[in-house]
C-alpha cells in the first residue's frame, strides 16, 4: 500500500519537516500554521498561545540542532522521492513518523514549561497512526493514560501490561518503554495528560497496583464517567492561556483523589468477590438468591450484581450455574455417586432437568461424560 504525495505532505511534512523551519516563521505565519493544522493535532489542550510558546521553547532547546540534523538525514531521501513524483511505501511512512516522534519527544527531554498538556491519541489497524510509540527516560515528565477504547500494550524491560478500556495507567519520568495497539483490537484510543510532578502522593503510590514501574487500575463505570469529565475540563482550560494552570493542577489533584478512592474500593471489592465466590461454592446444593449472596458481602443486591458482572463478566446466578456444572464434571469423573446424587449435590432436585442442562452445555449426557472420563483414565 502507498500513500500519495498530498497525504504525505499533510500527515508528515507539515508536522515534522516544516516544524524544523519554525524559527524562520514570522509571528503571523506561526498563527496561520496553527490555525490551518490544529484540527489534526492530538493535543486537545493546545491553544494558539500555548502552541507558539511550546514550539518556540523547543527551538530554543540546546539539543535542537542535533535533532534537526538527525531528522533531516532520515527524511531527505523519502521527501526527495516524493518531490520527484514517486510514492513512499505505507509501512516506510509509518516508520518515518514513529522515528520522528521518538526523537522529538525523547531526545529533547522536555516539557519546556510547567504547563499541563493533554489530548487524545488513536491507533487504527492499517492506518498511518498505527505504530508503536517509544518513550525514553526523561527528567520531569509524567504521563497519565486513560484507555477509552480497545486495549493498549505497554512493554518495558522486564514486563508487559495489557490495559483494556477503562484502565488508567501512570508512567513515571524515569521509565523507558514502548506502547501500542493490541493485535486483538482493531482500534485503540487513549486520552493522555503530560505534567510535571516531583513524585506521586505516597497514599496513591501505595494503593495502586503496579506492573514493572507502571501504576495502573481498572476503573468502574461511575469512575470512568468522572475521569472523562475531568479530562474534558483540563482540555477546555488549556485551550485558553497559561493563567488557567492552577485550575488544571486542581483538576489533576481531583483525578488523583478519584483514582485513590477507586484503587482502595477495588482492593476492598476484590476481597468481597472472593468471599462471594467461596460462599457460592460452599453452598452449591442451596438455591441461594442474589440477596443471600449479597448479604454475606454487606452489599445491596443491586450494587453486588453490578460489581460482580463488571468484574467477572457474568451475573452471579450465571457464575453459580457454571460452577455447578464444573463441580458436576468433577463428581462424575472422580466419585461413584449416581447421576441423581450428583444432581442433588449441586442443587438440582430434578435429575432429568440436570441431565438436559448438562447435555446442552457440554454436548454429552452425564452418563456419557462419565463413560468418556473412565475410558481416558
Amino acid at each position: 500500500m502507498s500513500v500519495n504525495q498530498r497525504d504525505v505532505n499533510k500527515l508528515c511534512h507539515d508536522f515534522y519537516y516544516r516544524w524544523l523551519l519554525w524559527e524562520e516563521f514570522s509571528d503571523q505565519e506561526k498563527s496561520d500554521f496553527w490555525r490551518t493544522n490544529k484540527h489534526l493535532m492530538e493535543c486537545g489542550s493546545l491553544g494558539e498561545e500555548r502552541y507558539i510558546h511550546h514550539t518556540n521553547a523547543v527551538q530554543g532547546n540546546a539539543n535542537i540542532n542535533a535533532v534537526k540534523e538527525s531528522l533531516l538525514n532520515s527524511w531527505n531521501v523519502d521527501f526527495a522521492r516524493l518531490n520527484s513524483g514517486h510514492s513512499v511505501a505505507f509501512e516506510q511512512l509509518k516508520a518515518l513518523r514513529a522515528q520522528s516522534q521518538e526523537q522529538i519527544k525523547n531526545r529533547l527531554n522536555y516539557l519546556p514549561c510547567n504547563w499541563i498538556y493533554s489530548g487524545t491519541t488513536q491507533a487504527i489497524q492499517g492506518e498511518l497512526n498505527d505504530a508503536p510509540v517509544s518513550k525514553a527516560a526523561v527528567s520531569i515528565q509524567w504521563d497519565l493514560h486513560y484507555i477509552v477504547e480497545g486495549t493498549g500494550v505497554y512493554c518495558g524491560k522486564n514486563y508487559q501490561l495489557e490495559a483494556p478500556a477503562g484502565s488508567l495507567v501512570l508512567i513515571p519520568p524515569s521509565e523507558s518503554l514502548s506502547y501500542f495497539r493490541s493485535p486483538n483490537t482493531p482500534r485503540w484510543t487513549h486520552r493522555w495528560v503530560a505534567f510535571q510532578l516531583h513524585k506521586l502522593p505516597s497514599e496513591l503510590n501505595s494503593a495502586l497496583p503496579n506492573t514493572g514501574a507502571l501504576k495502573h487500575v481498572l476503573l468502574g463505570q461511575q469512575a470512568r464517567n468522572a475521569v472523562n469529565a475531568i479530562l474534558d475540563d483540563i482540555n477546555r482550560l488549556g485551550k485558553n492561556d497559561s493563567s488557567n494552570e492552577d485550575q488544571q493542577r486542581q483538576l489533576l489533584d481531583d483525578l488523583f483523589r478519584l483514582t485513590l478512592m477507586e484503587a482502595r474500593d477495588e482492593t476492598n471489592l476484590d476481597g468481597k468477590l472472593v468471599q462471594a465466590c467461596q460462599y457460592i461454592g460452599a453452598n452449591l446444593a442451596q438455591n441461594l438468591s442474589v440477596n443471600d449472596i449479597a448479604s454475606v458481602c454487606n452489599l445491596s443486591a443491586t450494587r453486588f450484581s453490578h460489581i460482580f458482572k463488571d468484574k467477572l463478566g457474568v451475573s452471579p446466578i450465571m457464575w453459580r450455574n457454571e460452577y455447578r456444572l464444573a463441580k458436576a464434571c468433577s463428581l462424575l469423573s472422580q466419585s461413584h455417586l449416581t447421576i441423581g446424587e450428583v444432581a442433588q449435590a449441586i442443587g438440582y432436585d430434578d435429575q432429568m432437568y440436570f441431565a438436559k442442562l448438562f447435555k446442552k452445555r457440554l454436548g454429552y449426557s452425564p452418563s456419557g461424560y462419565r463413560a468418556i472420563q473412565c475410558n481416558l483414565f
